[in-house]
C-alpha cells in the first residue's frame, strides 16, 4: 500500500517534471529588437562664396606736348604717356594730346597750374615771361647738346626748376628731357653773310634769343613750331629761330 503510494507520487512527480519541461521551450526569450540605424552624417556647410575683388579705380590724366603730332617732341611725349599707361597696369592712363588740342599751344604749363591740364611735355624756354632763367634750362645755340643737357637737368637742373616755380601748383620731374640734337641758330629763307643783313628780318625765336635779335636790329615774333614753315612759305617770317630742324624734317 505504501509502495502504491510512493509509486503514485514519483509519477505524479515525474509527469510535473515533463510538463515543466515541455513548457519551457514555449518560453523562449524574445527576440531582441534590431539596433537602430545609425542617423545620416550631417552634409557638409557649403564653402562660403569668396568676395567679389574690388576693381580698381582708374584716373585718368590729360597730358599735352607742345608741338603737332609729327614734331619728335611731341612723339617723345606720347610714348612716354605710353609707358606711364603700361607701367602702372592701366590704373593710372596719361591721355595724350597734341600741343594747342588742350591749351593754348607752348602754354601748357599755365594750364597745368589751372587744372585744365595734369601734366605736360614742353620747352621751358616758352615761360621766360614768368622765370628769365628758363633760358638756361632749354636747348639753345652754344649750349649743351641733348644728351648732356638732359643729364644736367635731371641731376641738378630739376631742382633749379622748382625753385624758380615755387608759388606755381606745378611740379617738374626729371627723366622725361627729349635727348635732342645741339641747337641751330637759324633758317633763313635769305642769305645772312653779316649782322646787317638782319636788319629789319622779321625772325621767328622765343626766350632770350629774341632780345639779342632785336638788339641786333631784327624783328621778332613768336609762333608755336607747327606753323613756321607755312609762314616762311608765305612771306611772313623770313628767318626761324627753332630748336632743331625738326620743322624742316617732319612738316611737309
Amino acid at each position: 500500500m505504501k509502495s502504491k503510494k510512493i509509486l503514485g507520487l514519483l509519477g505524479a512527480v515525474i509527469l510535473a517534471v515533463v510538463l515543466v519541461m515541455a513548457f519551457v521551450p514555449g518560453c523562449a526569450k524574445e527576440a531582441p529588437e534590431p539596433a537602430p540605424a545609425p542617423a545620416p552624417a550631417p552634409a557638409p556647410a557649403p564653402a562660403p562664396t569668396p568676395a567679389p575683388v574690388p576693381t580698381p579705380e582708374v584716373i585718368t590724366w590729360k597730358v599735352s606736348g607742345h608741338g603737332p603730332a609729327a614734331d619728335i617732341s611731341q612723339i617723345f611725349c606720347d610714348k612716354m604717356c605710353d609707358a606711364v599707361t603700361k607701367a602702372s597696369g592701366g590704373r593710372l592712363v596719361f591721355k595724350k594730346f597734341v600741343g594747342g588740342s588742350v591749351a593754348p599751344a607752348t602754354k601748357e604749363i599755365d594750364a597745368v597750374d589751372k587744372g585744365i591740364l595734369q601734366a605736360c611735355h614742353t620747352c621751358p624756354m616758352y615761360n621766360i615771361d614768368k622765370w628769365p632763367g628758363f633760358g638756361l634750362i632749354s636747348s639753345r645755340p652754344g649750349g649743351l647738346p641733348g644728351e648732356s643737357l638732359r643729364i644736367w637737368f635731371n641731376y641738378e637742373g630739376v631742382d633749379l626748376v622748382n625753385k624758380m616755380m615755387e608759388g606755381y601748383d606745378v611740379l617738374t620731374l626729371p627723366g622725361c628731357m627729349a635727348p635732342l640734337p645741339a641747337e641751330i641758330w637759324a633758317h633763313s629763307s635769305v642769305p645772312l653773310n653779316s649782322l646787317a643783313d638782319i636788319q629789319g628780318l622779321k625772325m621767328r625765336t622765343s626766350g632770350d634769343g629774341g632780345e639779342i635779335i632785336t638788339r641786333m636790329g631784327g624783328t621778332t615774333v613768336f609762333l608755336p613750331g607747327g606753323e613756321i614753315v607755312q609762314s616762311m612759305q608765305r612771306k611772313f617770317l623770313y628767318q626761324s629761330w627753332q630748336k632743331k630742324p625738326k620743322g624742316q624734317r617732319h612738316q611737309p
